[in-house]
């Protein structure tokens, strides 16, 4: 299951900081769906890390990109690294966030599955 995830390697952050795109919002289709739903719905989106793919919160990105049990483990045998990667992602959840404005979401999503507290112990999702 370890050889699926795109970080492999702990060097790999190196890499991921250095070549994964940082996407925009796309303001003029958000609103175009905005207006066309009108009072028929919400327009829900979620806070984009990197094209192609992307969760909503950075430990949920994480988890995807690197495997959620070798994700806590390091969380114990690393912190520090865990730490450094987490902020690479929200880095580029902010860097999304800033082309948030003007656009007519009625709901932005953040979080994930491997965030809950049935993944994750109620200490590490306290501190992380």
């Amino acid at each position: 299951m370890g050889g699926r995830h795109l970080i492999k390697d702990k060097n790999d952050i190196d890499i991921f900081a250095k070549y994964m795109t940082l996407p925009l919002c796309n303001i003029n289709e958000v609103n175009r769906i905005a207006v066309e739903y009108g009072s028929r719905g919400i327009v829900r989106g979620h806070i984009a890390c990197f094209d192609g793919f992307g969760q909503p919160g950075c430990w949920q990105d994480f988890a995807c990109l690197f495997g959620i049990e070798k994700l806590i483990y390091n969380t114990f045998d690393d912190p520090e690294w865990v730490h450094t990667f987490l902020a690479v992602l929200m880095d580029r959840k902010v860097h999304f966030i800033r082309s948030l404005k003007g656009a007519m979401y009625d709901i932005l999503e953040l979080g994930g599955g491997d965030a809950s507290t049935t993944v994750i112990s109620p200490g590490i999702f306290d501190e992380l």
